[in-house]
């Protein structure tokens, strides 16, 4: 093998590496069950179900609902 062909190969693995870490982050995204908004997995909140404005909200009802 030359030179050209080793470099051609590396930079096809990187591609291919780049690409597959991409889906892997892409995967790790989910949707908020109260306005569908994507929700990275840093800033999940009610286990892993709602954004920070929907739980702030939800957190505020059951609040209301527990003082009647």
């Amino acid at each position: 093998m030359d030179i050209e062909q080793t470099k051609k190969i590396l930079s096809n693995l990187l591609a291919a590496s780049a690409a597959r870490q991409e889906t892997q982050e892409l995967s790790r995204i989910t949707r908020c069950i109260d306005c569908d908004r994507k929700i990275p997995p840093e800033l999940r909140q009610c286990n892993y179900q709602r954004c920070r404005r929907c739980s702030i909200r939800f957190e505020k009802q059951k609040l209301k609902k527990g003082n009647r």
